[in-house]
């Protein structure tokens, strides 16, 4: 079986203290190699004895074999091993007589997973500029060759460690022996006595290394430059790549800059980045250089969040040195769109008082005011002259000044109009002479008015009627949009949709509290506003009531219009439960029935209807009055809600009100949140509603099942798999850290129905601690041994914290930032457990192919769906809720209400005596006082639906927070000896019983 080794790195350290004599001296003779194992199927190939084959080549990747020697080991629970190359069996070569400065090496690994002679290949790899360290310990400085290296004594068993002696002459290094098994660290022994310094030999030529190691710093110490790509590099650093990006660096005494250099017509820029995404990009366009400076023109193009080009919105050409902003310049400043400046300077023919003057084509200019006259008008003047022939050349304009010899050659000479006297003051022609005033166009500097002579309030003022035969307002206008009004007539375009919405309905509530007894009067008000026109016939009225009462009392019940006009809906006695009056109603409203339910015409008595309020505005205060006919001493009215729906004039629509219902007439597809739908309705986004139904297919206990397009169909909840929803376990293993190697944890899976195929739903929930250094691979092992990666070769993590893997999820897990909070798609997909079972144990493991950091698993999850799943419980957080929209019961299988429990219930009791204030909490539902500690109750907003039973067991009153008794006003005690039932309507804490006594 051919195996897989997981390449992790080729390391070599070099402890470098004092110079880089020291270096070549402690240099060590071999190379760290570490890998991971794994067979065909991408199985771990753990805790097994492997053989290694490594082979050093010359030159190229299939060069002559310098060195080659075999190795064997042991991998551990991870399939994780580490060997030293050149510590090995040697088959052919040296170790120490490679010739690391001459050629380039390839390191080439072969493996027998058995242990054996029988190699596969696992590739081959060049070695990098580390591993050339070695070569330091064969070069001089200046130095001879080194003399020949004395034989190294055999290394004995480690002895009890002694005190140090003295040390004595430092003879030359010795090859390197083989390690030892290490024995007990004891006390050191005595240093044995050196050997003789061996004989130095001949002065060698010098070698070439340029290069010191400081600390953490390397630098080059030679006095020419370095080059990547190239053997004659021009610059102090010069990278040479067929890519078409090239990058060298250069300095000089006064400046130093970098140079990004590709071919003529190859665009060569830099560009600045958002997870990966274009945002800017700067440099010479792909524009061929073809002489004259012409070509490599300056950009900066802008891009979109998604990384695609939006615009380039500056250029400076090469060869002009023109600038363009938003174009392609054509002068020195070339502007696509509009500039602004909080001060404006042209130095070019400026004095003062000069204005700027342009031409045909917008060229400016300064240019004495003076010269510049209005043809004809002064020409007119001139003609009164006593030079008369000199006043008739006065039409050209430019010619006025000779008009100084007439009588009225004054006016002549200015060539202007004369000033006004006041503020605001414009010129128009009367038909013989201009006239200057502000009583036809006002303009003050800033803001013009038409027809006003006070200063206009907006950019141009127009008092009276404008005519105009086309009108364009582009802000905010869109295809067949209206212009709507606000009140103080700004004009705005709005969808006819919205106008519809606007113009034809308002509807409003209001609830109110019980009155009691007879000859009483309830009234309950609903403002209407922003409805345009009055009330005709083809007004629409919509009354809903929801009213009961005891005693059988008989009521008259008026709407009452903002001016006082009543119009009487019904006489009769009180119990209305979701009632309607309505314009187009056809039923008559039914007498002595309770409750009346449904939508009905009014009972006016007199035959009048809602167009009583013809003529009225619509905007204002309406009122629903009952008024006291007849009834006992004991009875009693309460009105829970009302509404008012008015709908005035036609709507602007394709929608029909009739009765209670609402229709499209347009005879095509109606769409909500989308401009283009589809289907009959189709909605684009979440609906609500408060029952659901779909006649096709329909039966008793069916369920509805979805396709993967999400159309859904009734089926029988037999056809479903009721058993596929695996236990969820958040224990798998208490927090722990493991350094250099990695960890596991377990979860047992039963009672799921078939195996792992496309559809099954897989969610991996994790929690664990990552050390920096740590490079993880996080694997999902499931009962039949296959490895799904859901994270790979990940470094720089340092938390998984609530993050789950799921089969639907949108976001990959290479797209996330460390630490992962959030749901993720998997390295790898969860179908690649396609035909393996479900039942039995599942393993998540982490490995640490760095053996640098710690990692830690806190907690994790497995939760599996298989095939098409029915559960009517869904669990969220520490919630657990019920999602079938139908009844629970708990000891019954037919329940009739919401919840019914068949048998007694418990609730928690909190026994309080002491004299400390209590705040109710969610800790129980019966608490029991018999101390004098007052009550604070939680805020009724956030317990909606909460009910508490309080029981005052003292003889004496007891103070709490506010609640509203069955009269419905606020009330801060508790009676002595006395039980209060209480809920929360979200707004109030209302009372529920008659706070009746203990006995």
């Amino acid at each position: 079986m051919k195996s897989i080794i997981r390449l992790i790195g080729i390391l070599l350290i070099v402890n470098c203290q004092l110079s880089i004599d020291n270096c070549k001296a402690q240099a060590p003779s071999a190379i760290p190699y570490q890998a991971v194992a794994r067979d065909n199927n991408g199985n771990l190939i753990a805790s097994q004895n492997i053989s290694l084959r490594f082979s050093i080549h010359d030159a190229t990747a299939t060069g002559t074999i310098v060195y080659q020697e075999t190795q064997s080991v042991t991998t551990n629970e991870f399939g994780l091993f580490s060997v030293n190359i050149g510590q090995g069996t040697v088959v052919s070569g040296t170790f120490a007589g490679i010739a690391w400065g001459t050629n380039s090496k390839f390191t080439q690994v072969e493996m027998d997973a058995t242990g054996g002679t029988n190699y596969s290949d696992m590739g081959t790899q060049q070695m990098l500029s580390v591993p050339f360290a070695l070569y330091a310990t064969n070069t001089g400085n200046g130095s001879g060759p080194t003399g020949a290296t004395g034989a190294t004594g055999a290394t004995g068993t480690d002895g009890i460690n002694g005190i140090n002696g003295t040390n004595g002459a430092t003879g030359p290094t010795g090859a390197t022996g083989s390690n030892g098994t290490n024995g007990t660290n004891g006390t050191n022994g005595s240093n044995g006595t050196n050997g003789a310094t061996g004989a130095t030999g001949a002065t060698g030529a010098t070698g070439d290394s340029q290069w010191i190691l400081s600390g953490n710093n390397i630098y080059n110490n030679n006095t020419g430059n370095v080059g990547i790509g190239i053997s004659n590099p021009t610059n102090t650093l010069d990278v040479r790549s067929t890519n078409t990006t090239i990058i060298n660096s250069q300095s000089s005494a006064s400046h130093a800059y970098v140079n990004l250099s590709a071919p003529s017509g190859f665009e060569t820029a830099m560009r600045f980045n958002t997870a990966g995404s274009e945002r800017w990009e700067f440099g010479k366009s792909v524009t061929s250089e073809s002489g004259s400076n012409v070509g490599s023109d300056f950009f900066i193009n802008a891009y979109s969040d998604a990384g695609s080009f939006l615009s380039q919105p500056f250029l400076i050409q090469r060869s002009t040195g023109y600038v363009g902003l938003g174009t392609t310049p054509s002068q020195k400043l070339d502007v696509n769109g509009t500039t602004r400046t909080t001060n404006f300077q042209m130095t070019n023919g400026a004095s003062n008082n000069y204005v700027l003057k342009s031409d045909g084509s917008g060229n400016a200019s300064w240019v004495n005011p003076n010269t510049i006259a209005i043809t004809g008008a002064t020409g007119a003047t001139g003609a009164t002259g006593a030079t008369g022939a000199t006043g008739a050349t006065g039409s050209n304009g430019t010619n006025g000044t000779n008009g100084a010899t007439g009588a009225t050659g004054a006016t002549g000479a200015t060539g202007l109009l004369s000033s006004g006297s006041s503020a605001g003051n414009t010129p128009y022609w009367n038909g013989s002479s201009w006239v200057v005033n502000n009583s036809n166009i006002y303009n003050n500097g800033g803001n013009v008015g038409i027809g006003t002579t006070s200063a206009p309030t907006s950019t141009l003022q127009v008092n009276g009627t404008t005519s105009t035969t086309n009108l364009q307002m582009t802000n905010g206008a869109g295809l067949n949009y209206l212009m709507l009004s606000d009140g103080n007539g700004n004009a705005s375009w709005v969808s006819k949709s919205t106008l519809a919405a606007i113009d034809t309905a308002n509807i409003a509530n209001d609830t109110v509290n019980a009155v009691t007894g007879d000859n009483n009067t309830l009234d309950a008000y609903i403002t209407i506003s922003g409805l345009n026109g009055v009330i005709n016939s083809s007004t629409y009225f919509k009354v809903g009531l929801n009213a009961t009462s005891t005693g059988n009392p008989i009521y008259y019940l008026y709407l009452i219009s903002p001016t006082g006009q009543y119009f009487q809906l019904d006489a009769d006695y009180i119990n209305y439960s979701s009632t309607y009056f309505t314009s187009t109603a056809t039923a008559s409203i039914p007498t002595g029935s309770s409750p009346k339910t449904g939508t009905f015409k009014p009972n006016s008595g007199d035959g009048t209807t809602f167009t009583i309020f013809n003529g009225e505005s619509p905007n204002g205060t309406w009122t629903l009055e009952f008024d006291w006919l007849d009834g006992g001493p004991n009875s009693s009215l309460t009105l829970q809600s009302w509404s008012l729906e008015i709908t005035n004039g036609s709507s602007i629509n394709d929608w029909t009100l009739s009765g209670d219902n609402l229709y499209n007439n347009n005879g095509t597809n109606v769409g909500i949140g989308t401009t283009s739908p589809s289907s009959t309705l189709q909605v684009n986004g979440t609906t609500t509603t408060t029952n659901l139904k779909m006649t096709s297919g329909a039966a008793t206990g069916y369920v509805l099942e979805s396709d993967a397009n999400g159309n859904a169909s009734w089926v029988s909840k037999t056809t479903l798999v009721n058993d596929s929803i695996a236990n969820s376990n958040n224990v798998g293993q208490s927090t722990q850290f493991i350094s250099n190697t990695g960890i596991s944890s377990n979860i047992t899976m039963s009672g799921v129905d078939g195996v792992c195929s496309s559809s099954t739903y897989f969610k991996v929930g994790l929690n664990a601690n990552i050390g920096s250094n740590a490079t993880i691979q996080l694997e999902l092992v499931s009962p039949s041994g296959t490895i799904v990666f859901l994270d790979q070769q990940h470094n720089g993590v340092s938390a998984y914290t609530n993050t789950y893997f799921t089969t639907n999820a949108s976001t990959a897990i290479t797209s996330g930032t460390s630490p992962f909070t959030g749901t993720y798609i998997p390295y790898q997909p969860f179908t690649g457990f396609n035909g393996d079972t479900i039942n039995g144990t599942w393993t998540l493991r982490i490995v640490n192919v760095s053996e640098f950091g710690h990692i830690g698993i806190n907690s994790w999850s497995l939760q599996i769906f298989n095939g098409n799943v029915f559960s009517p419980w869904t669990t969220s957080g520490n919630n657990i809720y019920n999602n079938t929209g139908s009844n629970v019961g708990i000891n019954t299988s037919s329940p009739n209400s919401t919840l019914e429990v068949n048998g007694a219930s418990g609730f928690k009791i909190s026994t309080q005596s002491g004299s400390n204030a209590v705040t109710l909490d969610n800790t129980a539902t019966v608490w029991y006082f018999t101390g004098t500690a007052s009550i604070t109750l939680p805020s009724p907003s956030s317990n909606t639906n909460r009910m508490y039973r309080i029981i005052n067991r003292s003889a004496s009153s007891r103070t709490i927070s506010s609640y509203n008794n069955l009269s419905g006003s606020g009330t801060t005690t508790i009676s002595a000896n006395t039980v209060l039932e209480i809920i929360s309507d979200g707004s109030n804490w209302l009372q529920i019983n008659n706070g009746g006594g203990i006995n």
